[in-house]
């Protein structure tokens, strides 16, 4: 199946200004909104059939339970939600870790995810609780898990420029008041790609969950409203599988230990696609 690119910017230019022109556009909001506006179109034409798994559920729904359990009273308020991806962080580990366990990687990054996290919440069951913990548990598992590296943040920083002066009456020495603002910062840190990731410890009936990578977005330059994109994908052949790099209209044959082992190409991952594998 070949798709043009320039075919599938018109198309979604038709639907969307969003991401008119050819200034730089998150890629992963790119994929996502994808996504979303083709299940709406397949959801309208099979409006009139029923019990019909739409394409766009079969690879990209994953259905999470998620319950949050009040830390005084343990009452607790259970919701479904559905996620079309998750996004994992990106953490420096110690440098004294031994080597196996100093790189960060997809497989942590999930881990992470679904680990048991308190928030802030005022039980309206027992009225004086004001914190809850949150377990996540995966209900029903997507054919394709979408993974983005959260690379961009918002960080508090000071202005470049003073808001105001005043003289300290002590020190008589002038002292300037700084305004903050929140900016958006990348994070350059490197994440291992692992060709393959588990979600059985996740699950509600902990069945097999291996998941083989396909695909990895890149991106290149420092701000998030700035840079490069270009991707590695895996291509099935006759005899045996390859790896192509593509960078816009380039394309090239590209090796495992460049796509996996180049610590460029971990400080750049943005995107990351797995592929329930069949059993």
């Amino acid at each position: 199946l070949t798709v043009s690119p320039r075919g599938l910017k018109r198309a979604i230019d038709a639907l969307t200004s969003q991401f008119e022109g050819f200034e730089q556009r998150d890629a992963h909001e790119f994929v996502t909104d994808l996504i979303d506006r083709l299940h709406d179109e397949i959801s309208t034409n099979k409006a009139n059939q029923n019990n019909v798994i739409l394409p766009t559920d079969d690879f990209f729904r994953m259905g999470v339970r998620q319950c949050l359990r009040c830390d005084n009273c343990g009452h607790e308020s259970i919701k479904e939600e559905m996620y079309r991806h998750i996004s994992v962080d990106v953490e420096r580990l110690e440098s004294n870790s031994t080597e196996a366990d100093a790189r960060w990687s997809i497989r942590k990054g999930i881990h992470k995810f679904f680990q048991p996290e308190q928030r802030q919440l005022n039980c309206e069951h027992c009225g004086t609780g004001r914190t809850a913990t949150q377990t996540l548990q995966i209900m029903s598992k997507p054919k394709a898990l979408l993974v983005q590296v959260k690379r961009f943040v918002y960080v508090q920083a000071r202005s470049p420029r003073p808001s105001e002066s005043t003289v300290d009456s002590e020190t008589t020495k002038l002292v300037t008041n700084r305004s903050t603002q929140m900016v958006v910062q990348k994070i350059k840190d490197p994440i291992m790609l692992d060709k393959t990731v588990n979600l059985s410890n996740y699950t509600k009936d902990a069945d097999d969950g291996d998941y083989d990578i396909q695909s990895v977005i890149h991106h290149l330059g420092s701000t998030a409203s700035s840079g490069h994109y270009t991707a590695d994908a895996l291509r099935k052949k006759d005899d045996g599988n390859v790896w192509v790099s593509f960078d816009d209209g380039i394309t090239s044959t590209t090796t495992v230990d460049n796509v996996f082992q180049s610590e460029r190409k971990q400080r750049t991952a943005y995107v990351a696609l797995y592929r329930l594998r069949d059993e």
